[in-house]
């Protein structure tokens, strides 16, 4: 959060919390005399160096002031960088930042930008989990410990733990999660394909009414469940789970943040019900009911799902 003097340069001011920059960093700011709360927050991007355009292109000119003040120590994902903290015009009282579309709309340029995000985001939660069950998996069926119930006899060989009630109870649930995780992102992944290559009008708007709708979606449940998932792949191992001798705690650790990046499970709910659940006087959560009962229909016609209740 920050001021900016509205000159030509387009000066952006105090400090900000943004990702590591490379060549260009975003921040949204609020200018000098905007409207208050959101509604007074503009985008801007902050370049590494000054920008001079030509005819012939872009081309760097000196460093801008912007530096970077500290960086997250976290968790998990520590092969990747970011930052805590970037500094704004500390050494010469200003750093240029060029406007993102229209002043005051900062926050509608970048939740465009963030729903993306929250796609890819949901999505990153399905591959460790799915490492998490598929490495769980082969260890249940190579650890041998302890017999069957229904075995008496001590001098029986020991089975593998697959064999055991509660091992595969801990399986099925990570099946369940990493499949349903990932058949809700290929369903959005579908639907996003479709609102960028379907030329009619009324079916891109469905499209993306129906996008909407499952945006916080496919950010929250993934990473909620995909979660529990990697908790069940540690379970699976005992001890052995928690240690750095198999990959698994790393998967936990690394899997955390998708519940927090591009805002919480909470916020996401909030956006959910308060204002996508409403859009178009209920239009998208038509659409989609309409989508899941064709879906069933056509599982029960090919014998795949109960017949409806009386």
């Amino acid at each position: 959060r920050s001021e900016r003097e509205r000159s030509e340069e387009r000066h952006v001011h105090e400090r900000c919390s943004s990702p590591l920059p490379l060549r260009v960093t975003r921040g949204v700011t609020r200018r000098a005399g905007a409207p208050a709360g959101t509604k007074g927050i503009s985008l801007f991007l902050v370049p590494k160096h000054a920008l001079s355009f030509s005819e012939e292109g872009v081309s760097l000119g000196e460093r801008n002031d912007v530096r970077l003040g500290g960086l997250n120590h976290k968790m998990g994902q520590t092969a990747s960088v970011n930052a805590g903290e970037l500094l704004f015009g500390e050494a010469t009282g200003g750093a240029t930042g060029h406007l993102v579309g229209e002043p005051n709309q900062g926050l509608h340029c970048m939740f465009i930008m963030m729903n993306e995000l929250r796609f890819q985001v949901g999505l990153g939660g399905v591959g460790p989990a799915l490492a998490g069950y598929l490495y769980s998996l082969q260890y249940a069926r190579q650890r041998t410990q302890g017999r069957s119930p229904l075995c008496r006899d001590p001098s029986t060989p020991m089975v593998p733990i697959i064999e055991h009630s509660d091992v595969k109870r801990m399986l099925l649930l990570q099946k369940a999660y990493v499949e349903g995780a990932l058949g809700l992102c290929m369903y959005t992944a579908g639907v996003i394909d479709a609102l960028a290559t379907t030329a009619d009008a009324a079916a891109r708007s469905d499209k993306l009414l129906l996008l909407e709708l499952l945006t916080p979606v496919v950010k929250a449940w993934p990473s909620e469940w995909c979660l529990e998932a990697n908790k069940w792949a540690m379970q699976v191992l005992g001890g052995y789970g928690y240690t750095q001798d198999f990959p698994l705690e790393q998967l936990y650790r690394d899997a955390r943040p998708n519940m927090i990046y591009e805002g919480t499970s909470g916020v996401q709910a909030l956006d959910l019900l308060g204002r996508k659940a409403s859009m178009g006087g209920g239009a998208a959560l038509k659409l989609l009911g309409a989508a899941v009962a064709e879906d069933v229909a056509a599982a029960r016609a090919a014998g795949g799902a109960p017949p409806p209740q009386s």
